[in-house]
Protein backbone atom coordinates (compact mmCIF):
# COMPACT_ATOMS: atom_id res chain seq x y z
CA UNK A 1 0.00 0.00 0.00
CA UNK A 2 1.15 3.31 -0.98
CA UNK A 3 0.95 4.49 2.94
CA UNK A 4 3.33 7.41 2.60
CA UNK A 5 1.49 9.08 -0.48
CA UNK A 6 -1.39 8.86 1.57
CA UNK A 7 -0.44 10.41 4.82
CA UNK A 8 1.21 13.10 2.69
CA UNK A 9 -2.32 13.58 0.63
CA UNK A 10 -3.94 13.97 4.41
CA UNK A 11 -1.59 16.14 6.12
CA UNK A 12 -1.65 18.48 3.41
CA UNK A 13 -5.49 18.58 3.43
CA UNK A 14 -5.66 18.72 7.13
CA UNK A 15 -2.67 21.99 7.66
CA UNK A 16 -4.03 24.97 6.12
CA UNK A 17 -2.09 28.08 5.61
CA UNK A 18 -4.09 29.33 8.62
CA UNK A 19 -3.32 26.04 11.21
CA UNK A 20 0.04 24.86 10.37
CA UNK A 21 1.13 22.57 13.28
CA UNK A 22 2.93 23.86 16.11
CA UNK A 23 6.03 21.79 17.14
CA UNK A 24 7.17 21.64 20.64
CA UNK A 25 9.85 19.61 23.00
CA UNK A 26 8.55 18.34 25.86
CA UNK A 27 9.53 15.29 28.62
CA UNK A 28 7.19 12.29 27.54
CA UNK A 29 5.28 9.89 30.50
CA UNK A 30 6.68 6.68 31.34
CA UNK A 31 5.96 4.31 28.61
CA UNK A 32 5.37 7.18 25.66
CA UNK A 33 7.18 6.15 23.15
CA UNK A 34 5.93 9.69 20.82
CA UNK A 35 3.26 12.26 21.71
CA UNK A 36 1.89 13.39 17.82
CA UNK A 37 -0.73 16.34 18.53
CA UNK A 38 -1.96 14.75 21.40
CA UNK A 39 -2.15 11.16 20.46
CA UNK A 40 -0.25 9.33 22.30
CA UNK A 41 1.90 6.53 20.67
CA UNK A 42 2.37 3.75 23.63
CA UNK A 43 6.35 1.83 24.13
CA UNK A 44 3.95 -1.35 24.06
CA UNK A 45 2.51 -0.41 20.32
CA UNK A 46 5.90 0.01 19.05
CA UNK A 47 6.98 -3.28 20.81
CA UNK A 48 4.31 -5.37 19.21
CA UNK A 49 4.86 -3.50 15.76
CA UNK A 50 8.79 -4.56 16.05
CA UNK A 51 7.74 -7.82 16.92
CA UNK A 52 5.26 -8.83 14.87
CA UNK A 53 6.90 -7.11 11.53
CA UNK A 54 10.71 -8.30 12.53
CA UNK A 55 11.50 -4.44 12.79
CA UNK A 56 13.58 -2.67 15.01
CA UNK A 57 12.17 -0.47 17.56
CA UNK A 58 13.17 2.61 15.48
CA UNK A 59 11.36 1.36 12.60
CA UNK A 60 8.39 0.38 14.37
CA UNK A 61 8.36 3.31 15.81
CA UNK A 62 8.04 5.36 12.88
CA UNK A 63 5.46 3.68 11.23
CA UNK A 64 3.35 4.17 14.74
CA UNK A 65 3.97 7.86 14.44
CA UNK A 66 3.06 7.97 10.52
CA UNK A 67 -0.02 6.16 11.88
CA UNK A 68 -0.72 8.58 14.61
CA UNK A 69 -0.11 11.64 12.49
CA UNK A 70 -2.44 9.57 9.60
CA UNK A 71 -4.83 9.45 12.01
CA UNK A 72 -4.77 13.63 13.37
CA UNK A 73 -4.40 14.47 9.62
CA UNK A 74 -7.55 12.49 8.79
CA UNK A 75 -9.61 13.53 11.86
CA UNK A 76 -9.14 17.19 10.63
CA UNK A 77 -10.98 16.48 7.27
CA UNK A 78 -14.57 18.80 8.55
CA UNK A 79 -15.62 17.92 4.87
CA UNK A 80 -14.90 14.24 5.40
CA UNK A 81 -17.09 12.74 8.22
CA UNK A 82 -16.77 9.22 7.26
CA UNK A 83 -12.88 9.38 6.84
CA UNK A 84 -12.06 8.48 10.24
CA UNK A 85 -13.91 5.41 9.30
CA UNK A 86 -12.23 4.64 6.17
CA UNK A 87 -8.70 4.99 7.70
CA UNK A 88 -9.79 2.45 10.25
CA UNK A 89 -10.74 0.06 7.49
CA UNK A 90 -7.90 0.67 5.40
CA UNK A 91 -5.70 0.09 8.09
CA UNK A 92 -7.22 -2.97 8.93
CA UNK A 93 -6.73 -4.37 5.41
CA UNK A 94 -3.35 -3.18 5.58
CA UNK A 95 -3.02 -5.40 8.80
CA UNK A 96 -5.03 -8.11 7.02
CA UNK A 97 -2.83 -8.48 4.23
CA UNK A 98 0.49 -8.25 6.03
CA UNK A 99 -0.91 -11.09 8.05
CA UNK A 100 -2.04 -13.08 4.99
CA UNK A 101 1.54 -12.88 3.53
CA UNK A 102 3.46 -13.48 7.15
CA UNK A 103 1.22 -16.97 7.00
CA UNK A 104 2.23 -17.75 3.40
CA UNK A 105 5.91 -17.61 4.22
CA UNK A 106 5.10 -19.63 7.51
CA UNK A 107 4.24 -22.75 5.30
CA UNK A 108 7.59 -23.12 4.69
CA UNK A 109 9.86 -24.05 1.60
CA UNK A 110 8.05 -24.75 -2.01
CA UNK A 111 7.20 -28.21 -2.15
CA UNK A 112 7.84 -29.98 -5.53
CA UNK A 113 4.80 -30.01 -6.32
CA UNK A 114 4.38 -26.06 -6.05
CA UNK A 115 7.87 -25.51 -8.05
CA UNK A 116 6.65 -27.84 -10.89
CA UNK A 117 3.34 -25.94 -10.92
CA UNK A 118 5.51 -22.78 -11.41
CA UNK A 119 7.70 -24.01 -13.51
CA UNK A 120 5.30 -25.32 -15.73
CA UNK A 121 3.83 -21.62 -16.44
CA UNK A 122 7.21 -19.71 -16.82
CA UNK A 123 9.04 -22.87 -18.75
CA UNK A 124 10.48 -20.23 -20.74
CA UNK A 125 12.91 -18.92 -18.03
CA UNK A 126 13.28 -21.92 -16.35
CA UNK A 127 13.26 -25.58 -18.59
CA UNK A 128 13.21 -24.19 -21.95
CA UNK A 129 14.19 -26.84 -24.73
CA UNK A 130 16.13 -26.38 -27.19
CA UNK A 131 14.64 -24.07 -29.54
CA UNK A 132 14.18 -22.66 -33.76
CA UNK A 133 13.11 -19.68 -35.26
CA UNK A 134 12.25 -20.22 -38.88
CA UNK A 135 10.69 -18.83 -41.99
CA UNK A 136 8.37 -21.38 -43.90
CA UNK A 137 6.72 -21.28 -46.90
CA UNK A 138 3.51 -24.17 -47.34
CA UNK A 139 1.21 -25.14 -49.90
CA UNK A 140 -1.73 -25.54 -47.88
CA UNK A 141 -4.19 -28.98 -48.42
CA UNK A 142 -7.57 -28.07 -47.61
CA UNK A 143 -9.15 -31.02 -49.07
CA UNK A 144 -7.74 -34.96 -49.68
CA UNK A 145 -7.42 -34.26 -53.75
CA UNK A 146 -4.81 -31.57 -53.13
CA UNK A 147 -3.05 -33.64 -51.23
CA UNK A 148 -0.73 -35.21 -54.44
CA UNK A 149 -0.42 -31.45 -56.24
CA UNK A 150 0.54 -29.97 -53.11
CA UNK A 151 3.32 -31.88 -52.39
CA UNK A 152 4.67 -31.78 -55.87
CA UNK A 153 4.35 -28.11 -56.08
CA UNK A 154 5.99 -28.12 -52.68
CA UNK A 155 8.66 -29.98 -53.88
CA UNK A 156 9.14 -27.51 -56.87
CA UNK A 157 8.91 -24.50 -54.54
CA UNK A 158 12.13 -25.89 -52.44
CA UNK A 159 14.22 -26.73 -55.24
CA UNK A 160 13.18 -22.30 -56.27
CA UNK A 161 13.97 -21.61 -52.91
CA UNK A 162 17.62 -23.29 -52.33
CA UNK A 163 20.54 -21.43 -51.51
CA UNK A 164 18.28 -18.61 -50.04
CA UNK A 165 19.18 -17.67 -46.48
CA UNK A 166 17.93 -14.43 -46.11
CA UNK A 167 14.12 -14.73 -44.30
CA UNK A 168 12.50 -11.89 -46.44
CA UNK A 169 14.68 -13.18 -49.48
CA UNK A 170 12.98 -16.23 -48.59
CA UNK A 171 9.35 -15.12 -47.67
CA UNK A 172 9.23 -12.54 -51.22
CA UNK A 173 10.12 -14.86 -53.30
CA UNK A 174 8.00 -17.86 -51.90
CA UNK A 175 4.84 -15.59 -52.61
CA UNK A 176 5.79 -14.64 -56.07
CA UNK A 177 6.11 -18.55 -56.80
CA UNK A 178 2.84 -19.26 -59.21
CA UNK A 179 0.62 -21.77 -57.02
CA UNK A 180 -2.95 -21.78 -58.13
CA UNK A 181 -5.83 -23.12 -57.86
CA UNK A 182 -3.59 -23.96 -54.69
CA UNK A 183 -3.04 -21.84 -51.56
CA UNK A 184 0.62 -20.78 -50.53
CA UNK A 185 1.85 -18.82 -47.68
CA UNK A 186 5.03 -17.61 -46.37
CA UNK A 187 5.96 -16.28 -42.79
CA UNK A 188 8.32 -15.78 -40.30
CA UNK A 189 7.54 -18.15 -36.95
CA UNK A 190 8.27 -17.18 -33.40
CA UNK A 191 10.52 -19.80 -32.07
CA UNK A 192 9.53 -23.27 -31.70
CA UNK A 193 10.85 -26.51 -29.51
CA UNK A 194 10.69 -29.72 -30.63
CA UNK A 195 7.13 -30.39 -28.81
CA UNK A 196 5.77 -28.08 -30.76
CA UNK A 197 5.84 -24.89 -27.92
CA UNK A 198 6.00 -21.52 -29.48
CA UNK A 199 7.53 -18.49 -27.16
CA UNK A 200 8.79 -15.15 -27.80
CA UNK A 201 11.63 -14.16 -25.86
CA UNK A 202 10.31 -10.79 -25.28
CA UNK A 203 6.69 -11.48 -23.95
CA UNK A 204 6.05 -11.27 -20.21
CA UNK A 205 6.47 -14.14 -18.03
CA UNK A 206 3.35 -16.42 -17.58
CA UNK A 207 2.83 -15.78 -21.35
CA UNK A 208 0.30 -18.36 -23.12
CA UNK A 209 1.54 -19.18 -27.00
CA UNK A 210 -0.32 -21.66 -29.34
CA UNK A 211 1.20 -24.82 -30.31
CA UNK A 212 2.71 -25.86 -33.27
CA UNK A 213 2.47 -29.09 -35.39
CA UNK A 214 4.66 -31.59 -33.99
CA UNK A 215 6.40 -32.74 -37.86
CA UNK A 216 6.91 -29.34 -38.30
CA UNK A 217 8.52 -28.38 -35.09
CA UNK A 218 10.78 -31.82 -35.27
CA UNK A 219 11.54 -30.81 -39.23
CA UNK A 220 12.30 -27.02 -38.14
CA UNK A 221 14.77 -28.48 -34.85
CA UNK A 222 16.66 -30.83 -37.63
CA UNK A 223 18.19 -28.00 -38.77
CA UNK A 224 21.45 -27.82 -37.56
CA UNK A 225 22.84 -24.05 -38.84
CA UNK A 226 21.06 -20.61 -39.55
CA UNK A 227 20.69 -20.54 -43.82
CA UNK A 228 19.92 -24.12 -43.90
CA UNK A 229 17.23 -25.11 -45.70
CA UNK A 230 14.78 -28.24 -44.86
CA UNK A 231 13.32 -31.06 -47.68
CA UNK A 232 9.46 -30.71 -47.67
CA UNK A 233 8.11 -31.21 -44.65
CA UNK A 234 4.42 -33.02 -44.43
CA UNK A 235 1.83 -31.56 -41.44
CA UNK A 236 -1.60 -31.54 -40.67
CA UNK A 237 -2.21 -28.44 -42.31
CA UNK A 238 -0.07 -28.75 -45.84
CA UNK A 239 4.07 -29.22 -47.13
CA UNK A 240 6.31 -26.78 -45.82
CA UNK A 241 9.36 -25.60 -46.69
CA UNK A 242 11.09 -24.64 -43.54
CA UNK A 243 14.25 -22.07 -43.43
CA UNK A 244 16.29 -21.98 -39.76
CA UNK A 245 16.96 -18.07 -39.07
CA UNK A 246 18.26 -19.00 -35.66
CA UNK A 247 19.12 -22.06 -33.38
CA UNK A 248 18.53 -20.81 -29.79
CA UNK A 249 19.84 -23.13 -26.55
CA UNK A 250 18.11 -24.32 -23.80
CA UNK A 251 17.84 -22.58 -20.68
CA UNK A 252 17.50 -25.07 -17.49
CA UNK A 253 17.63 -24.29 -13.91
CA UNK A 254 18.12 -26.85 -10.80
CA UNK A 255 15.24 -27.58 -8.40
CA UNK A 256 17.44 -25.34 -5.80
CA UNK A 257 17.71 -22.18 -7.95
CA UNK A 258 13.80 -22.50 -8.77
CA UNK A 259 13.12 -22.76 -5.37
CA UNK A 260 15.17 -19.44 -4.54
CA UNK A 261 14.40 -17.75 -7.48
CA UNK A 262 10.86 -18.11 -7.65
CA UNK A 263 10.09 -17.49 -3.59
CA UNK A 264 8.07 -14.20 -3.96
CA UNK A 265 6.13 -16.11 -6.72
CA UNK A 266 5.22 -18.65 -4.51
CA UNK A 267 4.67 -16.38 -1.29
CA UNK A 268 2.23 -14.89 -3.66
CA UNK A 269 0.56 -17.54 -5.06
CA UNK A 270 0.02 -18.85 -1.12
CA UNK A 271 -1.60 -15.87 0.28
CA UNK A 272 -4.02 -15.80 -2.89
CA UNK A 273 -5.01 -18.93 -2.01
CA UNK A 274 -5.64 -18.10 2.12
CA UNK A 275 -7.22 -15.17 0.77
CA UNK A 276 -9.55 -16.77 -1.37
CA UNK A 277 -10.25 -19.25 1.20
CA UNK A 278 -11.06 -16.84 3.77
CA UNK A 279 -13.72 -14.83 1.82
CA UNK A 280 -15.57 -18.37 0.64
CA UNK A 281 -15.68 -19.13 4.34
CA UNK A 282 -16.99 -15.89 5.40
CA UNK A 283 -19.61 -16.16 2.27
CA UNK A 284 -20.86 -20.02 3.30
CA UNK A 285 -21.44 -18.67 6.51
CA UNK A 286 -23.12 -15.18 5.53
CA UNK A 287 -24.95 -16.25 2.50
CA UNK A 288 -26.59 -14.00 0.08
CA UNK A 289 -29.97 -14.58 -1.51
CA UNK A 290 -30.98 -13.29 -4.56
CA UNK A 291 -34.63 -13.10 -5.18
CA UNK A 292 -36.53 -12.11 -8.26
CA UNK A 293 -39.53 -11.44 -6.36
CA UNK A 294 -38.66 -7.87 -6.38
CA UNK A 295 -42.81 -6.42 -7.21
CA UNK A 296 -44.21 -8.33 -4.90
CA UNK A 297 -42.02 -7.74 -1.87
CA UNK A 298 -41.83 -3.78 -2.44
CA UNK A 299 -45.50 -3.77 -2.55
CA UNK A 300 -45.33 -5.63 1.15
CA UNK A 301 -42.88 -3.11 2.08
CA UNK A 302 -45.10 0.32 0.38
CA UNK A 303 -48.57 -1.44 1.30
CA UNK A 304 -49.31 -0.82 -2.31
CA UNK A 305 -52.78 -2.13 -2.90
Amino acid sequence: MRFGALLASACALACSAESRPVITKTTLPPGIAASVAGELVEARTVARIASARGLERSLARELAIRDALFAVAVRAMPERADAVAVAERTNLARLLVEGIEKDAENLGPATDAELGELTAERWTEFDRPPSARTTHAVVLVKKPEDDAPARALAEQLATALRGITASAEFIERAKAFPAAPLELRAERLSPVTSDGRMWEPSARPGTKFPTLDLDFARGALALALPGDQSPVVKSAFGYHVILLDERIEERRTSLDERRTLLHGDLVSRRAKKILDDTVARVRQRTPVEVTRAADSLTELVLGTP
